[in-house]
């Protein structure tokens, strides 16, 4: 009986601790995890991920849809799989990137040309966000209303994400965005919302302005006007945008090294708001994807009040 107890307790720890290590974890400005026992940092700023943290993934459902569109050349969604390095450096419009990715599945250019829908593309993103699968929207309002209550209590918020600039025009409208961080900074009515499909195409589509890159999280601070780094705090739903990748920091150009927020002298917090499982992102509500609470506990640790 004592070898059984004893391998159920000790299988009990490892699930406990396994289910522990998934949620979110912050890290100094030394990239090491915060401890209970450290002194509170005196943050400022709170700067926000989008995919993953203020809204739900936005590929998949248009993967989706293309394939329904698009039978019977495209068999599944994973045919239209092609990596989104150049759309997030501004060098490839979002529409371009989609018939690239219709062409190489076999879609004939002639189909795609004849589809009067692609005029009116962002209108599509939008109606996507508004309409997820199970008619849920996209846009992760639990943590926007934290932003929104965090702003109310003094603190500057921002967002921070890699995108295309009709992704991101699509979700700033549907979910709100350029009403919640609304300090306008370059009189643009973005007010404080980095994208790196926009700020990229200001330095050449230098790859040093996507994160995890640190150029981009430099380029973050100083056009925010923050000259102390350990003032704020970026949340993200990747770990490799928050810590530093040793086998990279002795690049030519520092601006390439993949330093993560941690690796310039932010705080980072890790917040997984929609998991990845085996068949891609978890659906919107699933258990495995972290939560308002799960954000409100993180930020405790590190003495960020937050009072809703």
């Amino acid at each position: 009986m004592t070898n059984i107890y004893q391998i159920i307790t000790s299988a009990m720890v490892f699930v406990l601790s396994f289910s522990l290590s998934q949620a979110c974890e912050v890290y100094g400005p030394d990239a090491k995890p915060v401890t209970p026992d450290q002194s509170k940092p005196d943050l400022e700023w709170i700067i926000f991920d989008v995919g993953g943290v203020l809204a739900y993934d936005l590929g998949a459902p248009v993967r989706e849809y293309l394939t329904d569109k698009y039978q019977p050349y495209i068999k599944s969604p994973s045919d239209l799989n092609l990596g989104r390095r150049e759309v997030d450096l501004g060098e490839h419009a979002d529409l371009f990137y989609w018939h690239i990715a219709l062409l190489d599945a076999g879609v004939p250019f002639e189909v795609i040309r004849k589809d009067k829908n692609w005029k009116n593309w962002e209108k599509t993103l939008i109606k996507m966000i508004l309409k997820g699968p199970k008619n849920k929207d996209l846009c992760n309002n639990e943590i926007i209303d934290v932003a929104k209550s965090l702003k109310e209590q003094g603190y500057h918020i921002a967002i921070l994400s890699d995108d295309s600039r009709e992704m991101s025009r699509a979700r700033r409208q549907a979910c709100g965005f350029n009403t919640v961080f609304d300090d306008d900074v370059f009189g643009d009515g973005d007010g404080h919302i980095f994208i790196s499909s926009e700020v990229a195409p200001l330095h050449q589509f230098d790859l040093a302005y996507k994160k995890p890159q640190k150029g981009i999280y430099l380029y973050t601070l100083d056009h925010l006007g923050i000259a102390d780094p350990s003032k704020a705090l970026f949340i993200d739903n990747k770990i490799q945008n928050l810590l530093p990748n040793p086998d990279t920091l002795d690049f030519d150009n520092p601006l390439h090294a993949q330093t993560g927020s941690s690796g310039v002298g932010m705080y980072s917090m890790h917040f997984v708001g929609q998991n990845k499982g085996k068949k891609g992102y978890l659906p919107v509500g699933h258990p495995n994807n972290e939560t308002k609470q799960d954000l409100q506990q993180c930020l405790a640790k590190i003495g960020v009040r937050y009072e809703k």
